[in-house]
């Protein structure tokens, strides 16, 4: 395990070093450490994209990445020889640094995760099985390892950069799960200081100071979380706790369990909701980066966290300075954005849309404070890098993705957001953008009243013609809760009329970006939504509140170095945010360690066995005497349950996985109801003849039983191999 470890890190060490002839253009005059700091995700971008490309000329993955990783070998040898005289002391130095924060970083995740490294619960299965499903891709397909003969229609490409660095360094399949984790949660760590960094040294700030303050934003992106924990904690006092409960009407908030704040990590992503009766309306998830990092689900809005922050440093750093004169790196990273957007769709799709906006804010609010130096010819460049990048990832857009979206695609919200839910949930990036306001502007020469007169106002427009749109003045719930959730709506309104009256963009362009930014998406997601298979806004909440909190690690450095210049009342106000973050990640990790009971281990596949005896041998056994192209089929996976892993550690593809899953993937709802029905008729039916026509037409070769099934079909076929439980049938 340990040198799977280290070879894994070496690579991603390596790959950073090999692309710094492009990552020194991108960040030029910087050190090396930060150039590699900011460029190792652009590394895995770069490397992944161009052996993701190649892979359907090649077809198998490790040819394609050994190729990818020639051609910049190649690159970098040119470089190094024409840059040799450069390469001193302080080089090799920033490169020792650059290597010893990765193995640090890795190896305290892990140390971590050991405590909570199985795939039991949650979707931890189906990550995993994505990130197998690029493992084992083979024949210039990357297969859909839950869904036969088909392709994987997901927005898999962050499990490609990873599923690669597992072929190529030869980690064992075991604990490639957690591995990649951790690099996610390293890189995510180093990026945001190296951003944190670079953004504050236009503040005067000393050296001590300059570290202190930067290492403030992965501090923010990686620990601190919302508010819930106070709410939880002061529910426990008699009489307040009675009151608070029935006030607040958050979802199991009061069912104690004698263990230490059992569940409050859970609950701290489950605040926004309208409960009536106790059944919930507006079922949303507002999920931030520390308690995914706990929980341990490999999802793409987790995997995309270093990815996204490079690219939205990129975009704030690009559109701070148009209007400048024209200097190549500039028109090249505009153009290089253009190509970053999509291809980051293809690691979250949910980030295509963001990105969108972001730039979009970032050039209007540019242009709003530079009119007569704007060089229309920079848009064009990125309009043609987004082009490009469409074209390439052609296929994956226009084919393969299926199934997240349903026409019209955009709806009204039925329900809003209580104004004390999205103060527990949103209330530190709000604070951090209303007091960086107030710190702004005089209060007496802005006619306050005269800005919440008109934010009143556009708030009441807004929820009239919601009103109208979604009828809801025949609908007293509805009405009611508009009426609870309007502050929502008119506190945002308020910050973002006074930051472009004011023209605040002009005293911090970065800052008051990332806030115009924040402010409009939450406006956004409290109206409408994307309509896709749940038919509300869980997910489109759920996704923009990730993204919100990502740029607000960005900001919370620049707000610490302008808000506070005594490092006393920085501690002053840090401490009890730690202290309650502390407290709140805590509970999640005792919740998702069963208070440390579980085994302590990196392999996925432990817990398996354990439940299943003879797992693993039959796993060995499948994976040196069948094909890779077999069907194996161990019964209808169930979703959330522990099942179809035979696929997953074999790579070999099954009729079906978790069917509510796969409806969301491809919304082929009547393929997938039919698959189930067959399938399910297989261990149930007793004619052979039925039997034989549903193993034909999936085309199974291997049936596996690892539930003692009592079921007829292993009457037809031999047994041709047994381990503990598990026992595999040939049918062809």
């Amino acid at each position: 395990m340990f040198s799977d470890i280290l070879l894994w890190v070496i690579f991603i060490g390596i790959a950073s070093i090999i692309c710094l002839p492009l990552n020194s253009f991108i960040f030029n005059k910087e050190s090396i450490l930060i150039k590699l700091s900011l460029g190792a995700p652009l590394s895995l971008i770069f490397i992944g994209l161009i052996s993701w490309a190649s892979f359907y000329v090649l077809n198998d993955i490790y040819l394609s990445y050994f190729f990818s990783l020639t051609v910049f070998f190649l690159i970098f040898f040119i470089w190094l020889f024409k840059n040799r005289k450069k390469i001193t002391y302080k080089f090799i130095y920033d490169v020792f640094k650059f290597f010893l924060i990765l193995i640090i970083t890795h190896v305290l995740f892990l140390a971590l995760r050991g405590f909570n490294g199985d795939l039991i619960g949650t979707e931890k299965l189906m990550d995993h099985m994505m990130l197998s499903s690029a493992y084992f891709s083979n024949n210039g397909m990357v297969p859909d390892l839950w869904f036969s003969g088909y392709e994987n229609p997901y927005y898999y490409f962050g499990y490609w950069i990873y599923g690669g660095i597992i072929r190529l360094t030869n980690t064992s399949i075991i604990y490639g799960y957690n591995i990649s984790l951790s690099t996610t949660f390293s890189l995510s760590l180093i990026a945001s200081w190296a951003i944190s960094f670079k953004v504050l040294r236009k503040f005067d700030l000393s050296k001590l100071r300059l570290y202190f303050i930067s290492s403030l934003g992965p501090l923010f992106l990686l620990f601190i979380t919302n508010f819930y924990i106070l709410i939880d904690l002061f529910s426990r006092i008699p009489l307040i706790g009675s009151l608070l409960i029935n006030l607040l009407k958050i979802k199991d908030l009061g069912e104690y369990d004698s263990n230490f704040l059992y569940g409050s990590g859970w609950r701290s992503t489950r605040v926004i909701d309208y409960l009536v009766d106790g059944k919930s309306l507006d079922y949303t998830i507002q999920e931030y980066p520390s308690f995914s990092f706990i929980l341990g689900d490999l999802h793409p809005h987790m995997l995309s966290i270093p990815f996204f922050l490079i690219t939205s440093y990129l975009i704030l750093s690009i559109t701070s300075t148009i209007g400048r004169n024209a200097e190549r790196p500039k028109f090249f990273i505009l153009f290089l954005i253009g190509l970053l957007i999509p291809i980051m769709g293809f690691i979250n799709i949910w980030d295509l849309p963001l990105f969108l906006f972001l730039f979009i804010t970032c050039y209007a609010v540019s242009y709003l404070k530079n009119k007569n130096k704007i060089n229309i010819y920079e848009l064009y460049l990125f309009i043609l890098g987004f082009i490009i990048s469409i074209l390439i990832l052609y296929d994956y857009y226009f084919s393969t993705l299926d199934g997240q979206t349903e026409f019209p695609i955009i709806a009204i919200n039925l329900y809003s957001t209580n104004i004390i839910h999205f103060i527990i949930v949103a209330g530190l990036p709000l604070l951090i953008i209303y007091w960086s306001i107030f710190k702004e502007i005089n209060l007496k020469k802005i006619k306050l009243l005269k800005i919440l007169i008109y934010s009143l106002i556009i708030s009441i427009a807004i929820f009239i013609l919601r009103i109208i749109l979604s009828n809801a003045i025949d609908n007293g719930v509805v009405f009611l809760n508009y009426l609870l959730s309007f502050l929502s709506t008119f506190i945002l309104i308020v910050a973002i009329y006074i930051i472009l009256k004011e023209k605040l963009y002009v005293k911090d362009f970065i800052f008051f970006s990332i806030s115009l930014t924040i402010l409009s998406i939450l406006l956004i997601v409290e109206h409408v939504h994307l309509i896709d298979l749940f038919k509300n806004r869980m997910n489109t909440i759920f996704k923009s509140y990730y993204q919100i909190w990502i740029l607000a690690s960005i900001a919370f450095p620049i707000f610490i170095s302008r808000i506070f210049d005594n490092k006393k009342y920085i501690l002053l106000f840090i401490v009890p945010v730690i202290a309650i973050s502390f407290v709140q990640n805590l509970s999640t990790f005792l919740d998702n360690t069963n208070n440390l009971s579980k085994e302590y281990t990196l392999d996925t596949s432990v817990e398996i066995e354990k439940r299943y005896p003879g797992s693993i041998n039959t796993i060995e056994w499948i994976n040196n005497n069948t094909n890779f192209n077999d069907v194996i089929f161990s019964g209808v996976g169930e979703d959330y349950k522990l099942s179809s892993f035979f696929s997953i550690f074999t790579g070999r593809q099954t009729p079906l996985g978790w069917p509510g899953h796969e409806n969301q993937w491809r919304g082929n709802e009547k393929e997938i109801k039919e698959r189930n029905i067959d399938l399910l008729k297989l261990f149930n039916s007793k004619d052979i003849n039925e039997i034989e026509d549903i193993i034909n037409k999936y085309n199974i070769s291997y049936i596996i039983d690892y539930k003692n099934t009592s079921s007829y079909l292993f009457n037809i076929y031999n047994k041709i191999y047994s381990s503990g439980l598990c026992s595999v049938y040939i049918t062809k």
